[in-house]
Formats: C-alpha cells, structure tokens, sequence
C-alpha cells in the first residue's frame, strides 16, 4: 500500500501521525510506513525541526512495531537510521 491510499486526514504532520499512532494494530505498521514515506527526507536531516522530531518518532515506532513482528532485519536498519541521525 501507499501513502496515497491511506488517505492521511489532514496535511498537519502531528495530526497525521497522531492518526497512524491511533491505528489498530492490523493497520499500524502499514500506515506508520506510509507515514515515514511521505515525511522521511532521503535520509538526510530536514530543516524543520518539528518534521524531523515525528520523523524520528515514526523510526522508533517501525522499529518497535517490526519487532513485535519478528522482523529482527527491518527492526535493526530503523535502530541504525535512529543511530546515524541521532
């Protein structure tokens, strides 16, 4: 799935990604994902700050919901993502 076809409710990255961390646990890493999609800058650090703190959150969030998944692989490249962009 896309972004595009979560339908994100707004173009407010707090509201958005309050919106995802509300999701049921059947649709939050696929939303979360979307989420990072449409926010995560190429890997490289955005100038806004307030962009960059729920990017941040988001990669904690992949990395606990890929753990709860049992994908160690997925859940380690978040871990070092947060790692290199502290």
């Amino acid at each position: 799935m896309t972004q595009d076809n979560f339908g994100f409710p707004s173009d407010q990255i707090m509201e958005n990604y309050n919106w995802c961390k509300a999701a049921s646990r059947d649709t939050a890493l696929a939303k979360m994902e979307a989420f990072w999609t449409r926010y995560n800058q190429n890997d490289e650090r955005c100038d806004d700050s307030l962009t960059w703190q729920y990017v941040r959150h988001a990669a904690f969030d992949l990395a606990k919901e890929y753990a709860r998944k049992g994908d160690v692989n997925k859940c380690l490249d978040f871990i070092d993502w947060i790692e290199r962009h502290g």
